[in-house]
């Protein structure tokens, strides 16, 4: 919908504790303030939606709440399309095992087609607007096999990015392999922008219901928001999102980037609200910057990357940080120097049991310091190196394994089967976040 030559993006908010009712009514509210979908979602269309369901280690505010990915399919669904709700999970992850563990299996049994993308065909095609390194990409074929694709993001900061919204979402869309080379090779940001010159979403929903600051895993900051907010163009949806969580769009380079090939717009002048206004819903979400600054006060701990330090080995930092601390010991972080990075020409001179070297990249250094390799590291591997305490994960993607088994023995004792959406976090849940 176009108001006045304004692109418009939609804002809806709800009450506390929402049933399975009240995440569909906003869902509905805030897509129908948008005007006539049609021309996106009709019969015989083929409706691609896409929510972000990438892990399991905490994943309310972190995967997309599987009842707002149920109303956005149910109105594609009602409208004739047909729908398809497709995912990757993050590196090394078994998509399957997140799928179910997040309740995403019921979407199948109500008859939907639920795909996980690691299983499908890729294809390599160009960029329209190639720009330093990047000339093609590797996407999974199905997202050019669609007539629409509808992407269903969680609102949430991210710990390089800054926030990842609906651009960010699209992600999942790559194999393995090219998602490495996003953070290795092509330089995150531009690699995402240039990513959605190819699969931009003609529609966003995002998820925030339960929202998320700070960092991730237990350095995560839960915040109740109860919003859901749409529009056909995924910048100025994310630009709206990023000033709802007290972010300056303008310091999300990706967003930046997107904007200058054309993607979407994020000025203001060119993007009409409707529904509540941003300040009627807005939070000062606190930054992964800051939360890294709260984790490390008084330890003097002096954290060292470049341009080129990947976003995995970011997020097992500030992983890292929360969980030690977590486990009470927030000491043996104290006066440590880590570093990560490929553009690092020379660590600091620091005593050797005081470096820690993260990454495959800092290996040409491991005489000076103690080394974790990975590429990306994972964090069980650091937790050990700095505290000397064992944790049985250690590879990639083994905590989804651990995870699963964990649900499983849930199962068989007459548990829950999928996640427990309609249900507050209980105390269990709130100890796996900063709350």
């Amino acid at each position: 919908m176009m108001t006045a030559g304004k692109t418009t993006v939609s804002i809806a908010k709800g009450h506390s504790n929402l049933s399975e009712q009240g995440v569909e009514t906003l869902v509905r509210e805030s897509l129908n303030r948008l005007g006539n979908l049609d021309d996106l979602i009709s019969p015989g269309k083929k409706v691609l939606v896409k929510p972000n369901v990438a892990d399991t280690y905490t994943i309310r505010a972190e995967v997309t709440d599987v009842r707002v990915t149920r109303a956005v399919a149910e109105m594609a669904r009602e409208k004739g399309a047909q729908v398809i709700i497709a995912e990757s999970a993050a590196v090394a992850m078994d998509t399957e095992k997140v799928f179910e563990i997040c309740g995403y299996y019921d979407l199948r049994e109500e008859g939907y087609e639920l795909v996980d993308m690691h299983q499908t065909e890729s294809v390599k095609v160009p960029v329209p607007r190639p720009r330093g390194k990047i000339k093609e990409l590797e996407v999974y074929k199905l997202l050019f096999d669609v007539d629409t694709i509808i992407s269903v993001p969680v609102l949430k900061t991210h710990m390089s990015l800054v926030a990842t919204l609906s651009i960010k979402n699209m992600k999942g869309s790559l194999p393995d392999t090219e998602k490495r080379k996003f953070h290795l090779k092509y330089g995150v940001e531009e690699a995402i922008a240039q990513l959605n010159t190819l699969v931009r979403p003609h529609l966003t929903v995002v998820d925030g219901i339960w929202a998320g600051a700070g960092c991730m895993d237990s350095a995560r900051i839960l915040e109740e928001m109860n919003l859901i907010v749409a529009g056909r163009d995924p910048v100025a949806v994310d630009t709206i999102c990023c000033q709802i969580m007290g972010i300056d769009p303008q310091k999300v380079l990706h967003l930046k980037y997107a904007e200058e090939l054309g993607v979407g717009t994020m000025d203001p002048e060119k993007i009409a609200v409707v529904g509540k206004s941003v300040p009627e819903v807005s939070k000062r979400f606190v930054l992964p910057t800051e939360r890294m600054e709260e984790l490390t006060e008084g330890l003097d701990i002096n954290i060292i990357t470049d341009d080129r330090t990947c976003t995995g080995c970011l997020t097992a930092i500030f992983s890292t940080l929360g969980i030690i601390v977590q486990m009470g010991h927030a000491q043996a972080l104290k006066g440590l120097t880590l570093i990560s990075g490929l553009g690092i020409e020379e660590p600091p001179d620091v005593p050797r049991e005081k470096l820690i070297l993260i990454g495959n990249c800092t290996a040409r250094f491991k005489d000076r310091g103690r080394h974790v390799e990975g590429c990306p590291i994972w964090p069980n591997e650091m937790i050990y190196e700095i505290t000397g305490k064992a944790v049985p994960e250690t590879i990639m993607g083994d905590h989804v394994e651990s995870a699963y088994k964990i649900y499983q023995q849930k199962i068989a004792e007459g548990g829950q089967e999928g996640f427990p959406w309609n249900e507050p976090p209980d105390e269990n849940e709130k100890s796996k976040y900063t709350i």
